[in-house]
């Protein structure tokens, strides 16, 4: 993988570098208690110099043409990196919930899962979760998994981004990446990038 390192990005920060900018998509979401339905998606990752990266995303559900509809969740938060490629990430929700997750990078390779959650009083609590991100070929992918609602963990959705409105340059080997996000549950990507997780993506 070959990319530009941002001007001023702290060091402790360089092993993300390619994150840094923002990224649109759209994907498909669908859960138990919850009907299946479309959502575009912006995230924007930043930096000021500091050991650590800012992070805002916001969704709006949207019909099949792509029109807005309303809009849909959005969480900001906080990536540390520690020794050993250790990530800790704290983000709060617009819902009312507040959570630290610890996950491990490798490459362009990022799996977070759950550590803490802390839910409002009259927002609903999330009791377990799975974040997995992965560069293929310039595009950003991205799967959650959550147990709420005494459903145990299971996908919720899954999307691909973009390119990122950044200097990042992105070169990832073409072929199939398969990763577990836990037991039952698989990334799936072919030599296009056309699958991703449980989810039949669409081009953005």
């Amino acid at each position: 993988m070959v990319f530009t390192i941002p001007e001023g990005l702290h060091p402790d920060l360089n092993g993300l570098a390619w994150l840094v900018g923002t990224w649109r998509g759209k994907g498909y979401g669908e859960y138990p208690n919850i009907d299946r339905f479309q959502f575009a998606h912006e995230v924007v990752f930043s930096h000021d110099e500091r050991p650590f990266l800012t992070y805002f995303s916001r969704t709006w559900i949207i019909d099949d043409d792509g029109e807005i509809i309303r809009p849909g969740a959005s969480e900001t938060g906080f990536w540390r990196v520690r020794d050993s490629n250790i990530l800790e990430v704290t983000l709060s929700h617009s819902s009312g919930l507040a959570e630290g997750w610890v996950g491990q990078f490798d490459g362009p390779k990022i799996q977070l899962a759950m550590d803490h959650s802390y839910a409002s009083p009259s927002a609903n609590p999330i009791e377990a979760g799975s974040r997995l991100y992965g560069l293929v070929e310039g595009e950003l992918f991205y799967a959650y998994d959550m147990a709420t609602d005494g459903y145990p963990l299971q996908a919720i959705f899954g999307q691909r981004f973009r390119d990122p409105m950044s200097e990042v340059l992105a070169e990832v080997t073409r072929g199939g990446v398969v990763e577990s996000l836990h037991s039952g549950h698989l990334l799936l990507l072919d030599k296009n990038g056309e699958q991703f997780s449980h989810w039949e993506i669409r081009k953005c």
